[in-house]
């Protein structure tokens, strides 16, 4: 058995789906379990829609849901000409809209968005790429066993970052996906959604599709695991920011953690321990160009550690100046209970960066004289950083002036150093550093 799982950075448009159709012409004659994640920018549309509705703005939040479900039928008409499967997508394209009008009138009604409720109205975009690709496939000839990750993948009730129970899964799989058919075929499902043992939705975190594909990777003892994403593997920087990236063509567990944990959204952390406790090692590669750059993530140990620069945009500084354990002590249950994200937590513990939204949110209902508040801020992060980096950093200081808010000292552990500066001049940044780390040019 192969695991594949196609991002929904890939099956963006008509190009990606016919780009994934090459890629699995060549395991036509293969057993073959393939993840799919919601498309685009459908899981963000769908939480705008949700988040909307929570402060009763429901007719922009209904906009939103008509707007997602005509860029997939622009999709599924650019894909698919059999007419039974135009309906049959059609079908499902209208009956979901009409189930999500009405979790979205609840919501605006009640003005509360609860976490099992955001797990409800987020799992519709995997449930309509998983449909949609399985209809594309079916009419290009594949013999294709379509399941709903629901029916597969038990967790427990943490809506919002449900944990998979591996023993109730294993024993879904042998039934769904019983050992006398894996050696023939193809499975299909979603990732990022499973269900609790009263078959309540849930889901796994956001960018959990990864962790679905090492679960069933894991449980059905695939030989080989592929993440297909529409970058050349894992790379020095964001390639869309940076042209000349390098390739990092092998990473250690330790070292993929070390990145996932700075921001680097390739890699989701919880399928990291999972992967490595049953030796699944997991590549990367570019459904683009499948023979292009690849990147293996094992427990070989890598011989040469290479500088990584990882940006995060839209972000919001805030800090408490007097009256910091009273107001932290809020945040963090306002965090917690929202689900919210740090991406920064100072050594003091009364500073913090935050998503924006989240950011004004927490600002607005946590409100205090005492306080820093900025927003609009980018979080650069270098790993594996030396010295020189780092007073190269502090030469640009003088360029940027204002706009490079703070210095943040050496993390020992990952030798990495943090930078904040303003998202107006943070990618330019990013070009500098690279050009100095690899290419010597100040």
């Amino acid at each position: 058995m192969i695991v594949m799982k196609f991002g929904g950075s890939v099956l963006k448009n008509k190009q990606g789906f016919f780009k994934m159709a090459d890629v699995l012409s060549a395991y036509k004659n293969k057993p073959v379990t393939i993840i799919v994640s919601a498309f685009s920018k459908s899981t963000s549309m769908l939480k705008e829609s949700a988040v909307l509705a929570e402060s009763g703005i429901q007719t922009k939040a209904f906009d939103i849901l008509n707007k997602l479900m005509d860029e997939h039928r622009a999709i599924r008409d650019s894909i698919i000409k059999e007419k039974k499967f135009i309906k049959e997508l059609e079908d499902l394209y209208n009956s979901s809209l009409d189930e999500l009008k009405k979790y979205i009138s609840s919501v605006s009604i009640t003005q509360e968005l609860s976490p099992r409720i955001t797990d409800i109205i987020l799992s519709y975009g995997e449930l309509l790429a998983l449909h949609t690709t399985n209809c594309f496939l079916l009419e290009l000839g594949y013999k294709v066993n379509c399941i709903d990750s629901r029916k597969l993948i038990t967790t427990n009730s943490n809506f919002g970052k449900a944990v998979p129970d591996l023993a109730e899964t294993e024993k879904n799989v042998d039934i769904l996906i019983p050992p006398e058919s894996r050696n023939k075929g193809f499975f299909l499902t979603q990732g990022f959604v499973g269900a609790n043992k009263n078959g309540e939705t849930t889901t796994m975190g956001i960018e959990s599709s990864n962790l679905t594909a090492v679960l069933l990777a894991k449980i059905l003892n695939a030989k080989e695991l592929i993440l297909w994403t529409d970058v050349k593997g894992i790379r020095t920087a964001d390639p869309k920011i940076v042209n000349n990236t390098k390739l990092i063509s092998s990473l250690s567990f330790d070292e993929a953690r070390i990145l996932s944990d700075n921001g680097l959204k390739l890699i989701y952390p919880d399928m990291l321990d999972l992967a490595e406790s049953a030796n699944i090692s997991i590549t990367y590669k570019s459904a683009n160009y499948p023979t292009g750059g690849t990147s293996v993530i094992s427990s070989e140990k890598s011989s040469k550690r290479i500088s990584v620069i990882l940006l995060t945009k839209k972000l919001t500084f805030l800090k408490y100046l007097n009256d910091g354990n009273s107001n932290n002590h809020k945040i963090s249950n306002y965090i917690n209970d929202n689900q919210i994200k740090i991406f920064y937590k100072f050594p003091d513990s009364t500073a913090f960066l935050y998503e924006n939204k989240a950011g004004k949110k927490i600002n607005h209902n946590h409100n205090s004289n005492e306080k820093v508040f900025k927003g609009n801020l980018s979080l650069i992060t270098i790993i594996n950083a030396y010295p020189e980096i780092l007073q190269y950093v502090l030469k640009q200081k003088d360029l940027f002036k204002d706009e490079l808010i703070f210095q943040i000292d050496y993390d020992n552990n990952s030798n990495s150093f943090h930078l904040i500066l303003s998202d107006s001049v943070s990618e330019n940044m990013v070009l500098r550093l690279h050009k100095f780390i690899f290419d010597g040019i100040i």
